[in-house]
């Protein structure tokens, strides 16, 4: 007992173990208290079986064991502890009903509460919190019990419930220690209950309540309750914010976390979603600006990378084409960035000198790279297609070149091998097919044009991708032997008909493929053909604004069919319009050089 009372319960153990021995030649009553100690220690040093050993071997020494409440607590106590829930109904209704009157037996209540909810049984640790609530022994108690009511209600996905039971906790015990948590729990069961605008309100008070309106400047402040639980609630309103498109207020919110959390342990991600968000709401120079102080005081962050190519982006978008370049290649370059980072930004750097800068030796070199580094990346598909086309866009087309890299992705996606989930790589795929056609014209393999136009059409190809492929048939129609101009006009016509895109790329080109095409059927017996292939082009120059390399190229053949059917004057107005509206291009110079052999009775006769 001294040693007990000393609370030496490693030693209270190690005297009762010789003292069981003695008991079992005696029935004396003051010494089976020695069991009742032992119990006790062992339950203090979290030894729950022998704890319930000496419990129950106490117990059985005794007649009336509903007159001993402190070895029905221990027992009780280590039963929940053990999980055997079951076996504590009767005697918690013993301690309930005729100790109810003491602080120990609503504990216990409590202890086989918990285990109950440790073991997912809801209803009965609904009940026993419950019937914590309703004593009016210990206060601790009912704060308890209220407490657990809400997480039992949380836990079992009743959510609706679990708000109202933590708005309970949270107005009855304003002033308890886990009222933080409590909040939170309460916002938290509100967005899961589905109630968004409640869920935004709680989440808001939490920061307010919590953190108030001041600057926490300390480092990591986001990591320690209670204010983590006000970041927390700040993050969570701002999600919700952002799923309900209150973009405008979702913004606020973020600022206002990273004013009030300036050295929070995520200040860096903070940033770079409020950054991104920003660019969501279209406030470009913002964005900017919040990614240029991301990388100032955060160079080393995961989100480094990030911020950089949004700032390379927004440089292209602004025209800067060289800096965007550079640091698209100074990010694909960097080995501290994330790999997504570097992924995207090598894909950029193809893209934009494919797009911008028409270096198809670069574009090669780029995305060469980009396979060997990514093998496996989604957007190898795209890369391969800007490879093929490329080779087909070299001074000295390589269209075996562009067969090979791109009949694998076409067998893929004809078998089903490759699924592109992304809805932009998924409409650009069939490119595939129109880099393909290309390489066959350029190989005069005509049949295989038709193949790949029919299977072109099984996979509904974006209009534009089903327009390309009826201009390449047009192209094959004249380039043939023998050509039949009549049907690839009539091709070249319908393109034009059915071209609705704002840039109108492919009907020029067929206006410009008529032209040629009428141009190439000329004879001095049929001078009707040069007349309308003139027309054409006239239609190139005057109906295609925008097109100005297209349109000063159409001056010059119309020039050139006018010195055919010997209207010098009519080539010397064309060739000036061409010379005064294209200065200094090549096209411009052509035509001035054309313009010098015009005398007054034309051009020397070949």
């Amino acid at each position: 007992r001294s040693l007990y009372d000393a609370e030496q319960f490693a030693e209270v153990l190690s005297e009762v173990s010789p003292a069981t021995e003695l008991l079992q030649q005696t029935k004396s009553s003051t010494g089976s208290t020695i069991l009742l100690m032992g119990a006790q220690a062992a339950l203090q040093l979290g030894q729950t079986e022998q704890a319930l050993t000496y419990a129950d071997a106490y117990l059985l020494r005794i007649s009336d064991r509903t007159q001993q409440p402190d070895a029905l607590l221990i027992r009780v106590v280590a039963l929940a502890r053990l999980g055997r829930l079951s076996e504590t109904e009767a005697d918690l209704t013993t301690l309930t009903a005729l100790y109810g009157d003491r602080i120990a037996t609503w504990d216990a209540v409590l202890d086989v509460a918990e285990a109950a909810l440790r073991g997912q049984q809801f209803p009965t640790a609904t009940q026993l919190f419950q019937q914590a609530i309703d004593q009016q022994v210990s206060g601790r108690a009912r704060e308890a019990g209220m407490q657990g009511v809400a997480w039992s209600r949380f836990e079992a996905k009743e959510f609706a419930e679990a708000e109202a039971a933590f708005g309970r906790f949270v107005e009855t015990f304003p002033n308890a220690a886990t009222i933080p948590q409590s909040m939170l729990m309460q916002a938290q069961s509100a967005r899961e209950a589905g109630n968004t605008e409640d869920a935004i309100r709680l989440y808001e008070a939490v920061l307010t309540k919590l953190a108030g309106e001041q600057i926490h400047d300390a480092v990591d402040v986001d990591q320690q309750p209670p204010l983590k639980f006000a970041f927390d609630a700040g993050r969570a309103a701002t999600q919700l914010l952002k799923d309900a498109d209150k973009l405008e207020a979702a913004d606020q919110l973020l600022e206002r976390l990273a004013t009030q959390f300036p050295h929070a342990a995520v200040a860096d991600a903070i940033l770079n979603e409020r950054a991104v968000l920003n660019v969501q709401l279209e406030r470009y120079d913002l964005a900017d600006d919040i990614c240029r102080s991301l990388l100032d005081r955060f160079p080393g962050s995961l989100f480094a990378g990030n911020a950089r190519f949004s700032l390379a982006e927004s440089a292209l978008h602004a025209g800067e084409i060289d800096t965007s370049l550079q640091e698209m290649k100074l990010i694909a370059d960097n080995q501290e960035y994330q790999a997504f980072d570097r992924e995207r930004a090598l894909l950029q750097l193809t893209l934009i000198l494919s797009l911008y800068r028409n270096d198809w030796t670069g574009v090669i070199a780029a995305g060469e790279r980009f396979l060997q580094t990514y093998p496996h990346s989604a957007y190898g598909p795209r890369i391969r297609i800007l490879i093929g086309d490329a080779r087909l866009n070299l001074d000295k087309p390589d269209p075996n070149g562009a067969e090979q890299v791109l009949t694998d992705v076409r067998e893929q996606l004809m078998s089903g091998a490759l699924h592109v989930d992304d809805p932009v790589l998924a409409a650009e795929t069939g490119r595939v097919w129109i880099i393909l056609a290309e390489a066959a014209l350029l190989k005069s393999e005509y049949e295989q044009i038709d193949v790949l136009a029919q299977e072109l059409s099984t996979r509904q190809p974006i209009e534009t991708v089903r327009l390309q492929m009826l201009l390449i048939q047009a192209k094959r129609l004249r380039q043939q032997a023998p050509p039949d101009f009549a049907k690839s006009i009539e091709l070249l016509r319908s393109v034009i008909d059915q071209d609705q895109s704002s840039s109108r790329d492919l009907a020029v080109k067929s206006q410009f493929l008529i032209g040629e095409s009428l141009r190439d059927q000329y004879s001095a017996s049929h001078p009707e053909f040069l007349s309308a292939a003139r027309m054409e082009f006239f239609k190139v120059h005057n109906l295609y604004n925008g097109h100005d390399e297209q349109r000063a190229q159409a001056l010059l053949q119309a020039a050139r069919c006018d010195v055919a059917l010997k209207n010098t004057a009519g080539a010397r107005r064309t060739l000036e319009d061409l010379i005064s509206e294209f200065p200094g291009t090549a096209t411009a110079t052509m035509g001035a050089t054309l313009l010098k052999t015009l005398g007054d009775t034309g051009p020397p006769q070949e």
